[in-house]
């Protein structure tokens, strides 16, 4: 599931949606994979996100792109351990689903810029 949701707001609106769809369960239905330019409140937009879900931090190729490690950072210490970072959106989308499997939900959300990158990574066309 691709969704821009690049603000705290947004992420807050698409979460129950997203919940509906994969649920809250253990083992975790859903891994989302994260990207935020730097101007964006990132704590914010993470806080936001359901606790069983585990997180894959990474970063775009944009120059203004947080760096996955800061986003680490950012997260509550115990959301801490259901988080890897990724250098790449490539690589994010794989570890994503490789933490989930077959059949459960990757979602993509933080940046209309990651969106598009996910698209490519994806080899879907332009939007």
């Amino acid at each position: 599931m691709l969704d821009g949701a690049h603000n705290p707001q947004a992420i807050a609106t698409v979460t129950p949606e997203i919940e509906s769809i994969a649920g809250t369960t253990r083992p975790p239905r859903a891994a989302v994979v994260f990207a935020a330019m730097h101007d964006k409140d990132a704590a914010a937009m993470l806080a936001r996100l359901p606790e069983p879900w585990p997180l894959v931090l990474t970063r775009t190729d944009a120059p203004d792109a947080t760096d996955p490690a800061t986003l680490l950072d950012r997260l509550p210490p115990d959301r801490r351990t259901d988080a890897v970072t990724a250098p790449d959106t490539a690589t994010a989308l794989r570890r994503a689903a490789a933490l989930v499997g077959h059949g459960a939900l990757v979602v993509v959300l933080g940046s209309l810029r990651l969106v598009g990158e996910a698209r490519t990574a994806l080899g879907l066309p332009p939007a």
